[in-house]
């Protein structure tokens, strides 16, 4: 009686394991959303930090870094130009003689505030 009784509950347990486990394979909003914020972060941070190695690793072997200046081909390829970033900033510093905190690589942020005026809105549109 006992052994049919734990039988059946490990028969249950493997069902619900199989079955869970399916599920756990479906794509997962949550979890592809951290991933993207961690590789953002990453890419972030290493270009803030000028770090070529790191910011090369976010890209595939053979990708592509497309932004205002061009193209740059290749995980090796977009390491140099980090590299050049950094040696570009480092002679800037050196050559700066003014005794203040360089602002290369800084941040600025303002809080602007916007304020819509309903009856120009509507005379002009295109406020």
């Amino acid at each position: 009686m006992y052994t049919r009784i734990i039988r059946a509950l490990v028969a249950a347990l493997i069902c619900l394991a199989a079955w869970q486990s399916a599920f756990s394979a479906e794509p997962n909003y949550a979890e592809d959303r951290s991933e993207i914020e961690n590789l953002q972060a990453r890419y972030l941070f290493a270009l803030d930090f000028r770090d070529p190695d790191a910011y090369a690793s976010t890209f595939t072997e053979d990708g592509v870094l497309d932004y205002g200046a061009g193209e740059i081909k290749g995980r090796r390829a977009i390491a140099d130009m980090v590299r050049g970033m950094r040696q570009a900033d480092d002679a800037a510093i050196a050559a700066d003689k003014s005794g203040l905190r360089p602002a290369i690589g800084r941040h600025s942020m303002t809080n602007n505030e916007q304020v819509a005026d309903w009856v120009a809105s509507r005379e002009n549109p295109a406020w």
